[in-house]
């Protein structure tokens, strides 16, 4: 077990069962930039965790300027030095994985065609934070992967410091699909030994002029009602902490993240109506880029 994966495991002994999820093989993509490093140490850690095997891409990315002028008759030149650099990622942050090099017109479409050559249950990506929206690391093409990923994927901020999982926030919208999203987070939270709260973000309302004059939003209280009794019906053997926010979703969530010391969002590919409505290109999207802590998007098998 590397150095990494004993750190993030924290005081879990090698009795403890791994995780119950059924992740066995994690993809994680870097260019050797900090942030993506640190995806690896958080990756390195996973696999340890889920005793599941780890895989480590480079993307050449043909016509950008790291790879311009590497010819086809260079290529295994090319390769050898990107091992090397492999290597020495091994050797002095002590994470163990398999490494392949890949060409393609993007890192996206590499990394979306290795997942399906290993089978990858989850893909790893790191962010960096160029701009105030936290832009996306990997060539700007996360989104992409998180959009059109088959499996579930993990955003790591580069800041995140390489710790375990103590409190995960789970936005819902009351939606089936948020309550399969929150049935896997409460797995994760058993699995990480780790405290699990939802929230829930009532975005301020704009009453079309078609609506009845007497209409009214539903109340506060009405509105944290029906949260916990989503969530009890969702989880009938915990005593979840509920939050209700009125505010734009996706910076409700992140300063919530933020302002309770969450180190960990799971969030869902979309929800089916509500308000809050978790698709990808809206607020799930948004919550990747502005999100200064771990973001877990849950894509069920199938």
């Amino acid at each position: 077990m590397s150095a990494h994966g004993r750190a993030i495991m924290g005081t879990r002994s090698a009795g403890v069962a791994v995780m119950s999820n059924s992740i066995q093989q994690i993809l994680v993509g870097t260019d050797f930039s900090e942030p993506s490093i640190n995806a690896v140490l958080h990756a390195d850690a996973l696999a340890q965790l889920c005793q599941a095997n780890l895989t480590a891409l480079f993307a050449q990315v043909l016509h950008d300027d790291l790879s311009a002028g590497v010819l086809d008759a260079q290529w295994d030149q090319f390769r050898d030095r990107v091992g090397e650099r492999f290597a020495a990622l091994k050797s002095e942050y002590q994470v163990d994985f398999e490494s392949r090099v890949e060409r393609d017109v993007s890192a996206r479409n590499a990394l979306l065609r290795t997942a399906e050559s290993v089978d990858a249950d989850l893909i790893i990506v790191g962010t960096h934070g160029r701009t105030g929206m936290g832009r996306l690391a990997l060539g700007s093409v996360a989104e992409g992967v998180v959009r059109d990923a088959p499996v579930s994927v993990l955003s790591v901020h580069y800041t995140t410091p390489h710790a375990p999982y103590r409190r995960i926030l789970v936005p819902v919208d009351l939606s089936d699909r948020s309550g399969a999203t929150l049935r896997y987070a409460a797995s994760l939270a058993e699995d990480f030994g780790a405290e699990l709260a939802v929230v829930h973000v009532v975005e301020p309302l704009t009453v079309p002029p078609y609506f009845p004059l007497d209409y009214c939003a539903p109340a506060p209280d009405e509105v944290r009602g029906a949260v916990v009794e989503f969530v009890r019906k969702q989880l009938p053997d915990q005593d979840v902490p509920v939050h209700v926010l009125s505010s734009r979703v996706a910076e409700g969530v992140c300063r919530l993240a933020e302002d309770q010391d969450f180190d960990l969002i799971v969030t869902g590919t979309r929800g089916l109506h509500g308000l809050m409505r978790l698709a990808l290109g809206s607020v799930a999207e948004k919550i990747l880029r502005l999100s200064g802590v771990p973001v877990w998007i849950y894509k069920p098998a199938g």
